[in-house]
């Protein structure tokens, strides 16, 4: 039901004010954003210059260091080594990157990494890893470098390298900032271990994470659904019996394997109770009670209740998109189910920073519920290739 990704860069759209005043510098550095959204790099880059050079000229004193003007020039030059990145032109992005150390001191060792994440991001994966372990390695002692070298190979489907620096990096954790990012380096190492195949040193590493970070129990799902990707049914009924799981996401998950275990009655049984469960619950508890649906071969039922809650809440997110995918091709509605599927998939994909396939875990359901085998077709492409298979069943 639920897939979330971690991800900690500084070229991340800006957080600006979201009523920012007209006409001021953060109004013009979100436009730019948006114009860089829509693809007109050209023009987001002459806004960016224009504000660069117009705060370059206001007094010193001004744009000191946690001032607004300070950080709308940051977030300008920011958006504008995005914007060469885009367009390929690296030498620009390492002359920007260096003058930004010089303007913002503060955040040399981030403006260090960036011009090596931008490399990850647009297409130059090998040689963005290459720098930045040139510049861990220089600086051996160094958490920050070492844990965005983790990252950012892990971006680049580097594991040896993401395994090797996350492992260094974790020797240097006493160095961390806070422990919010203890708990974000945990995330990473948890995924790292996870596309090595090491399920429970990914579940330690998360475990260890929320010690420093209560917020990522939120991730128990992601490692429940590790273990049923990986057929270890047993591991992840112990992560959804806990306590801390809501008991609509404990019941669904009970009842998927119950499934497939061949145990069709106490799925069903389940299932009907997910389905039933108090309608004003929302989000993913709504995705959970529409997959309910579809299991119980309800799918229209699914439909109206994802459709209403698409009106209530705005937007759609991949588990949302995916589960309105499996009921429209329950439904019949093949080009309804390709638009959601490729909605799911093209934003797993921006989240991430490169082309990624939807889980073949999320496939289960096509699989064994959509009769179509023309609508199975055009969808499987968009999925992993392997399915999940029990261990020792």
């Amino acid at each position: 039901m639920s897939h979330s990704a971690h991800q900690s860069t500084m070229t991340s759209t800006p957080s600006l004010e979201p009523q920012a005043l007209p006409g001021s510098y953060e109004a013009r550095v979100q436009e730019a954003a948006l114009l860089i959204q829509q693809g007109e790099l050209d023009q987001a880059a002459a806004i960016c210059q224009r504000i660069v050079e117009r705060i370059g000229r206001v007094p010193e004193r001004r744009r000191i260091h946690d001032t607004p003007l300070y950080f709308a020039r940051m977030e300008a030059f920011i958006l504008l080594a995005k914007i060469y990145s885009q367009q390929g032109n690296w030498t620009a992005v390492d002359e920007l990157c260096a003058q930004g150390q010089a303007l913002h001191p503060e955040y040399a060792d981030r403006w260090l990494v960036e011009p090596h994440t931008l490399r990850v991001q647009h297409g130059q994966p090998q040689e963005g890893v290459r720098g930045l372990q040139a510049q861990a390695e220089a600086r051996p002692d160094s958490f920050f470098l070492w844990s965005m070298l983790a990252q950012t190979a892990l971006e680049a489907q580097d594991l040896a390298a993401a395994q090797k620096a996350s492992d260094h990096a974790e020797t240097l954790i006493g160095q961390a900032d806070d422990e919010e990012e203890i708990g974000s380096f945990y995330v990473n190492r948890s995924l790292i271990c996870q596309y090595l195949g090491q399920w429970y040193d990914a579940e330690r590493a998360w475990l260890t994470g929320c010690v420093f970070d209560s917020a990522l129990e939120e991730m128990r799902e992601m490692v429940i659904r590790m273990y049923l990707s990986a057929g270890l049914y047993d591991d992840a009924l112990r992560l959804a019996d806990d306590e801390s799981m809501s008991a609509v996401g404990a019941d669904y998950y009970r009842a998927w394997i119950a499934n497939q275990r061949g145990d069709r009655v106490r799925a069903r049984h389940l299932w009907r109770k997910v389905a039933e469960a108090n309608q004003d619950d929302k989000g993913e508890r709504n995705v959970a009670r529409g997959l309910a649906y579809c299991w119980l071969r309800q799918e229209d039922q699914a439909l109206g209740l994802l459709l209403a809650s698409m009106t209530d809440v705005g937007g759609l997110g991949i588990s949302e998109a995916l589960t309105l995918a499996l009921a429209w091709a329950m439904h019949g509605d093949g080009q309804a189910a390709l638009t959601n599927v490729q909605l799911a998939a093209s934003t797993m994909s921006r989240r991430s920073g490169h082309k990624r396939l939807l889980s073949a875990l999320d496939w289960v359901e096509f699989e064994q519920l959509v009769e179509d085998e023309g609508i199975k077709a055009e969808l499987r492409p968009y999925f992993e290739a392997s399915a999940p298979i029990e261990i020792g069943a």
